[in-house]
């Protein structure tokens, strides 16, 4: 990741034609979802903090940074700010949040939530048909 970003420094700029290609924001994102699959919540959450305030205009790459924050807040029993990034990811892309991965994170949170002091999770599990 360390050499990503150091090539990536030399990229001029992102822009929305460079998204499926490499980009700083793109080295970035990568980073929050290896630090989610290495179980690093603290440090994926880290590197999503500047890109939670960055212009990131393909809604698909949006998705994915507020999906992966979702995993980190799991990660860490926080489970009503996991909440809140999957809500803010389906208003960027809901089609990614309906995906088989996060409906399952969905799942996971919801059945975590065993007080159900969550209601809003629960009714969004419901709506995305997960069994909580």
């Amino acid at each position: 990741m360390a050499e990503a970003k150091d090539v990536a420094q030399y990229v001029a700029l992102d822009q929305p034609d460079a998204w499926a290609n490499f980009s700083p924001t793109n080295v970035a994102l990568h980073q929050i979802s290896a630090a989610v699959s290495f179980g690093d919540a603290g440090i994926a959450l880290d590197a999503a903090r500047p890109l939670m305030r960055r212009h990131i205009p393909v809604p698909e790459r949006r998705a994915a940074l507020w999906i992966e924050t979702a995993r980190a807040y799991a990660q860490q029993g926080r489970l009503a700010d996991g909440y809140q990034a999957l809500r803010i990811a389906e208003t960027c892309a809901a089609q990614d949040v309906r995906r088989p991965a996060v409906r399952e994170l969905v799942a996971d949170m919801a059945a975590r939530d065993r007080r159900r002091t969550l209601p809003e999770l629960h009714h969004f599990s419901r709506r995305l048909g997960v069994p909580a």
